[in-house]
């Protein structure tokens, strides 16, 4: 399966809203982010910004990639997703950030500490995580 990223850091006109989406190689040991083969640009969500879509490179057996999509909005409240992928491409746990939780809302919780540590890579400040909430392993929905 190819794998397709987005990498986005925009702002609104007013500079009141902001989105931010990225892509990072997590193993370990450290977080690095992902480096783009081949980049295609798309047009932002706000106004002021960049984005594009890419490709990773071919990562190793032993890392998996974590997609950080986060959004600031009037009152400065930061909301978003934060998904894991394993080395085929395939979605293996998707959490969601509000409130400063970050909750799961489906997956494998094995890769939690690949979560964790991306967060605090981001300084993303987080009081408390909950992995016991969502559907395990199933990602239609059954069961």
């Amino acid at each position: 399966m190819e794998l397709k990223l987005k990498k986005e850091r925009s702002k609104s006109v007013s500079g009141k809203h902001a989105y931010f989406e990225n892509a990072f190689y997590v193993s370990k040991e450290k977080v690095t982010e992902v480096e783009p083969l081949k980049k295609t640009n798309v047009s932002p969500l706000y106004k002021n910004g960049e984005a594009f879509i890419f490709q990773p490179k071919m990562q190793p057996k032993a890392e998996v990639i974590v997609r950080v999509s986060l959004v600031r909005n009037l009152r400065g409240k930061v909301k978003g997703y934060i998904e894991v992928f394993d080395a085929e491409g395939q979605i293996v746990l998707r959490t969601k950030y509000s409130k400063l939780k970050i909750r799961r809302c489906y997956g494998n919780t094995e890769y939690a500490w690949a979560i964790k540590s991306v967060a605090s890579f981001l300084n993303l400040p987080v009081r408390r995580y909950n992995f016991r909430t969502g559907v395990q392993n199933s990602f239609t929905g059954n069961s």
